[in-house]
């Protein structure tokens, strides 16, 4: 999935996890090279992001160039197994992002877990 955002808006990607009881605990990933690493969620970038299993939220506030690139949820389940979400490439753009005061989207994937 590709998005375009504009610098300065908000990035909101949510998720919905089915068969939630097989799964521990989900982190938001960001692809760099050939390698993922886990969003530092203490930064204030991205403090409103939410990493429960309930409600995974990716919240990347005014973003910029350097946002540009491919994100994941990644949700640990139980015998250890791991499943990624779809990842989500976005592409962030100069220019007027306010479209009637609205200075953020949003978008909702959903990952679907095996029952054994």
């Amino acid at each position: 999935m590709d998005f375009t955002y504009y610098v300065g808006e908000d990035v909101i990607i949510s998720a919905r996890l089915e068969n939630r009881s097989r799964v521990l605990c989900v982190t938001w990933q960001k692809i760099e090279g050939t390698g993922s690493h886990v969003i530092d969620t203490t930064l204030t970038k991205y403090k409103k992001t939410k990493q429960t299993v309930d409600e995974p939220i990716l919240f990347i506030k005014d973003c910029t160039v350097d946002d540009i690139g491919e994100y994941f949820l990644l949700a640990a389940c139980l015998d250890d197994i791991e499943i990624k979400s779809d990842i989500v490439h976005i592409n962030v753009v100069r220019g007027n992002f306010s479209v009637n005061g609205l200075h953020f989207r949003q978008f909702i994937l959903t990952i679907k877990l095996l029952e054994n």
